[in-house]
């Protein structure tokens, strides 16, 4: 009976078993590191698309507070006028229509609000923590602090604003009203310079006082929010733009 011998298997020292552990766990420990190297390349990239994203937010709202200051100015102007026309005329049943275009543009300017579209999405998926830098992350909870605040003051601005023009329709006559709208707005033509236009002078008082109140709250809100957050925001672009190296 032929018998079959298994050829005999060299045995590894335990250099070699050390050696092939050894190879093993570099080989682990390097895929460790070159996947951290991706993901943090891949973070700084996040990084700079957000911060790329929201000096463009930024940049929209300096446009916007820039334009809305200007329109808050042209109504501060306006009601400046106004005050001054009647605080000699204030027995006066019919005024210059030069001064009832004073009155129609002091009944508005412009609401701030803020391009969100960054800010939370860095919010809501958690890219805060993609930012390194302290001093941009606390310059953009600043900012923001005051977007909150000025916004907060958007409800009350509007509700006076509203007041304004509960006072104003019973201010103006209605007959005059009328025909201006026939004469001139439906007519598309342009609105005359020249004559004169009736006022319910009951409501007179009550009008001015109304707006010696608005002329305040406009004052102020142009300096004390929207110059202000336009300066802000300028500043927080600047800062980004430096800090990484953006054009």
């Amino acid at each position: 009976m032929e018998v079959h011998h298994h050829p005999e298997v060299e045995k590894k020292g335990f250099k070699e078993y050390l050696l092939e552990g050894l190879m093993i766990f570099l080989a682990v420990f390097m895929g460790f590191i070159a996947e951290n190297i991706r993901e943090h390349i891949a973070d700084r990239n996040r990084e700079t698309e957000y911060m790329e994203s929201l000096v463009k937010d930024l940049k929209l709202d300096t446009a916007v507070l820039g334009r809305s200051a200007y329109l808050k100015e042209q109504r501060v102007l306006a009601i400046d006028s106004i005050l001054t026309y009647f605080s000699g005329n204030m027995s006066a049943k019919r005024i210059p229509v030069s001064m009832f275009r004073q009155m129609r543009r002091a009944q508005w300017d412009m609401f701030f609000i803020h391009h969100s579209g960054t800010i939370d999405q860095l919010k809501n998926s958690g890219g805060l923590r993609l930012i390194r830098k302290k001093q941009i992350i606390d310059s953009i909870e600043m900012y923001y602090q005051q977007v909150q605040r000025s916004e907060s003051r958007n409800s009350a601005y509007f509700d006076n604003q509203q007041a304004s023009y509960a006072i104003s329709e019973k201010l103006w006559d209605a007959a005059d009203n009328i025909k201006t709208l026939r004469d001139y707005y439906l007519a598309q033509k342009p609105y005359p310079n020249t004559g004169f236009t009736t006022i319910n002078t009951a409501y007179l008082n009550e009008y001015l006082n109304n707006l010696v109140r608005v002329r305040v709250i406009s004052g102020s809100d142009r300096k004390t929010f929207t110059i202000d957050l336009k300066n802000a925001a300028s500043r927080l672009i600047r800062l980004i733009q430096k800090e990484y190296k953006l054009e």
